[in-house]
């Protein structure tokens, strides 16, 4: 089924911010994940109002800047717009909501009240405190969408003053790529969703010969992130074709369970990964070119301390970093997918659709692979993450 804000995957678990269950309390930031250095928001002038505070205004001018360049820099060919997106903006201070602020909002609502340009910064903003109540009591306590106001559906986002001693409070470079990579979920609700999705997390194949493979997978884009070769992305993309036929075939159980969950979860994670991170490549100079590495060194590299954590990695965590920098490769050989995937196509879909391999081809592609990323040594590796506690 189409996934809601209650039903779906969308949360990002410990990738964007870490939720040891992603319908209760944030208990902390997974900082060493994409993170920005320092407060990279240019200074501003900026006049406390009523309405509005300097961090609120902060915000708003972040919001701003960032929709301009997805305009200007025709990111994912220009088709979304962030200034199109009804956003509910509320101050909330860990225990109760304070202040609300309606951005592009399509229409008036009752209770509310235009701010200033000075204080909005090019934004359309509203003051609006008529729905703060339901607002600071939604399950996750960070956002949630479609949050209806006035029967129109908006999304929500909450967000505190920034004060680097509270675990609660999020940088607010890192609260706008939260911004940016759920609205980018909300345009998702648009697209022609795969009619074989469905993630279900305790059947996923978890063997040692499905991990191999996703460790191997790994490898690929590791590697191709790394360069920017389009002869190496072209073989990379051929090697990933292969190992995810692959992988689809020997799944044991008949669930098809690595088609309906790897390939979708990257058309969903994967795509809003990679909208997020190239806006802010575009927008943000000093943005780390490693933004990619930390949670698929430690997959590759450091490993995992528990089975829960290595099986929810490989069962939803991952697919953020394949789709995303698959997706990179393909803009990278000028492969067509924005308008393939809003059609329901998943990145593996057009991969395997424009190289279209043979059957020969393809166990050629996977032995290339197996030989140039050690797959004997994968083997191992998987096995031990399986054997778990």
């Amino acid at each position: 089924m189409k996934a809601t804000q209650t039903g779906n995957r969308f949360i990002p678990v410990k990738w964007v911010v870490f939720f040891p269950n992603p319908y209760k309390t944030i208990i902390g930031v997974l900082m060493m994940t994409f993170m920005i250095v320092g407060e990279a928001a240019p200074q501003f002038q900026c006049e406390p109002s009523p309405d509005a505070s300097c961090d609120d205004q902060i915000r708003f001018d972040l919001i701003k800047r960032h929709g301009d360049v997805i305009q200007t820099k025709s990111i994912w060919q220009g088709r979304f717009n962030l200034q199109s997106v009804p956003l509910y903006i509320v101050h909330w201070d860990g225990k109760m909501a304070d202040k609300g602020f309606l951005i592009n909002a399509p229409k008036g609502i009752k209770g509310s009240r235009k701010l200033p340009p000075e204080v909005s910064h090019g934004n359309r903003i509203l003051r609006y405190d008529g729905k703060l109540d339901a607002a600071g009591k939604i399950p996750n306590q960070l956002f949630e969408m479609p949050f209806n106001i006035d029967k129109t559906p908006y999304f929500l986002i909450l967000y505190k003053d920034w004060d680097k001693s509270d675990i609660y409070a999020i940088p607010t470079d890192e609260w706008l790529r939260i911004l940016l990579h759920e609205s980018f979920h909300m345009y998702q609700f648009k697209w022609v969703y795969p009619a074989y999705g469905e993630q279900d997390d305790a059947n996923y194949p978890f063997t040692q010969d499905i991990i191999a493979l996703s460790l191997l997978e790994l490898k690929i884009v590791s590697t191709g992130f790394k360069t920017l070769d389009k002869k190496v992305h072209r073989d990379l993309l051929k090697m990933y074709t292969a190992v995810r036929s692959k992988k689809i075939a020997i799944e044991p159980g008949g669930k098809a369970l690595v088609k309906k969950m790897d390939n979708v979860q990257e058309y969903l994670e994967g795509s809003a990964k990679y909208f997020e991170v190239k806006v802010f490549e575009q927008s943000h100079p000093q943005f780390p070119q490693e933004h990619f590495a930390f949670e698929i060194d430690d997959a590759l590299n450091v490993g995992f301390q528990s089975r829960d954590e290595a099986k929810d990695f490989f069962t939803f965590g991952m697919w953020y970093f394949t789709g995303a920098i698959v997706l990179r490769m393909m803009n990278s050989l000028e492969i067509p997918f924005v308008l393939e995937m809003e059609k329901g196509a998943t990145p593996y879909d057009i991969s395997k659709s424009h190289f279209n391999l043979s059957p020969e081809d393809s166990k050629q592609w996977l032995d290339k692979a197996k030989r140039q990323f050690k797959f004997s040594d994968l083997v191992k590796q998987a096995a031990r993450y399986i054997n778990l506690n």
